[in-house]
């Protein structure tokens, strides 16, 4: 079972629809305080904070936006459960498996990755601005036509934050 459907059966559904309401600003409920709220883009968010139910304090860590959805992703009884901040980018490498597949030679391509890697540096910082700042598929499908001209793809890695 998932960590949002222990939170329902647990708790309810009530209770999870207001903890996203209070994140939103939609209401305010006096058993419910919100701590901290990161945005990964103009979308996506993740954060953590505490709940009254039945007398105990109950914390809990949540992400919310359109990659999946509205997620209780930890919670406990007392403890207070801060999430490590972590923050995924998004890195262009060459694809190898399609510059194989077309019979070029791959040696020639990982140089010309090489003399690129500036230009391909540019284009990752662009991307990462786009799609912070007007995420959609006009965005994705336009850096995914430089890349498949390229022979590039993108991997992502997650990386720790300090702030």
């Amino acid at each position: 079972m998932e960590v949002r459907d222990e939170f329902i059966e647990e708790f309810g559904q009530k209770v999870f629809e207001d903890i996203f309401y209070n994140i939103y600003g939609d209401q305010s409920d006096d058993y419910i305080t919100i701590f901290s709220r990161r945005y990964s883009d103009r979308i996506n968010s993740s954060g953590h904070g505490v709940f009254q139910w039945q007398g105990k304090e109950v914390s809990f860590t949540y992400q919310d936006g359109d990659w999946n959805g509205s997620e209780i992703t930890d919670y406990s009884y007392g403890e207070l459960v801060i999430p490590q901040p972590t923050k995924t980018i998004t890195i262009f490498v060459l694809d190898e498996q399609r510059v194989l597949n077309e019979g070029h030679n791959l040696e020639f391509m990982r140089d010309k990755f090489e003399n690129l890697r500036e230009e391909i540096g540019k284009k990752e910082r662009e991307y990462s601005y786009d799609r912070y700042h007007q995420p959609g598929q006009y965005i994705e499908q336009h850096y995914r036509n430089w890349l498949y001209e390229n022979y590039l793809t993108t991997t992502t890695k997650t990386i720790e934050v300090d702030y």
